[in-house]
């Protein structure tokens, strides 16, 4: 049976828009800046980005991505590609989620696979982020303008 990997990026993208603070804009600004990072430095670095975030503003955020990114490892369609046995539950620390990726690291078709999981999830998180934000602003009205004058007037 194939596996629509689309389908479960899309659920957790949603689910991670869903349980953040509403702030659209921080949304979408970590999902770009994790993005970056997921790109750059692999799933181990995104989760040293996301456990190494101070800023209190976002804190529940960033925990909203972290544990729908390590959540949608765990979907019954996902584990065991990627080698992760029935029964075990995702790692909800730093240390657990350290072992986690060291494991999954060992099998460099399963990292991959890991890494464009969350790739995609977070390309979806940032565009729905925007979306809806571009939404809510549409649905504004625009503050008066005022009435531009005339040179010499």
């Amino acid at each position: 049976m194939m596996i629509n990997l689309d389908f479960e990026c899309i659920a957790a993208a949603q689910a991670m828009l869903d349980a953040g603070n509403g702030d659209l804009g921080k949304q979408e600004n970590l999902a770009t800046n994790g993005l970056g990072v997921l790109l750059e430095h692999g799933p181990y670095g995104l989760m040293l980005f996301f456990f190494s975030h101070k800023d209190k503003k976002i804190a529940e955020v960033v925990k909203a991505f972290q544990k729908q990114l390590l959540e949608i490892l765990f979907q019954a369609r996902i584990r065991s590609s990627i080698g992760i046995d029935e029964g075990e539950e995702p790692p909800t620390d730093f240390a657990g989620t350290q072992a986690l990726l060291q494991r999954l690291s060992q099998d460099i078709d399963a990292y991959l696979l890991v890494k464009t999981i969350w790739e995609q999830t977070l390309t979806y998180a940032r565009y729905h982020a925007k979306s809806l934000g571009n939404q809510a602003a549409a649905q504004d009205p625009a503050p008066d303008e005022a009435p531009e004058l005339e040179p010499g007037a």
